[in-house]
């Protein structure tokens, strides 16, 4: 990472074309790259707080309400969709539990990464579940961001003091992630 802030900018192009490179297929050409929309700006907003990443899947089906959880309390939630591209009912049902378990109050904002294997009208729908989902707590939510299981994604300094801003929008590490 360096021994500088780090400032993040959506991609101009993207992939979620699979190569397979256990039969060298990835050695044949180059994926397959569309324009990229750029984040989406679910609901508007600045905030800060430490980062907490993760698949979304994994969260919700494994993690969640056992040992392993880790209280969000002030960070800047990340979550992306795994390969299984789960529906966005699906999505909107394990949303409902996190909100029943009050993460959205916890949390200083919410960031979604761009979602694999979804068609633009599931991403639509996708962004409208995180609206409601997260309409109560009114934090800043941000989606289509450049990590998880699509390309190019980001490295991301778990931990890190964050800096979400819509209005750019921005999203910023604002101190070292490494000395």
């Amino acid at each position: 990472f360096g021994d500088q802030p780090l400032r993040y900018e959506p991609s101009s192009e993207w992939t979620e074309e699979f190569l397979d490179f256990n039969t060298k297929q990835d050695l044949t050409r180059p994926r397959r790259l569309t324009p990229s929309p750029g984040w989406c700006v679910i609901r508007s907003g600045t905030t800060q707080g430490w980062l907490l990443a993760g698949c979304f899947e994994t969260v919700c089906w494994h993690v969640k309400g056992s040992d392993s959880w880790i209280e969000p309390e002030g960070a800047i939630l990340m979550l992306e969709t795994s390969e299984i591209a789960i529906s966005p009912a699906a999505v909107d049902a394990y949303m409902t539990d996190l909100e029943l378990m009050g993460v959205f109050e916890k949390i200083s904002g919410l960031i979604f990464g761009r979602p694999y294997g979804y068609d633009p009208k599931d991403v639509e729908i996708l962004w409208k579940v995180l609206e409601k989902r997260t309409e109560s707590s009114m934090i800043p939510v941000l989606g289509g961001f450049d990590f998880g299981h699509t390309d190019p994604l980001v490295t991301l300094p778990l931990g890190a003091p964050m800096r979400l801003d819509t209005h750019g929008p921005r999203v910023e590490v604002i101190e070292p992630p490494t000395r």
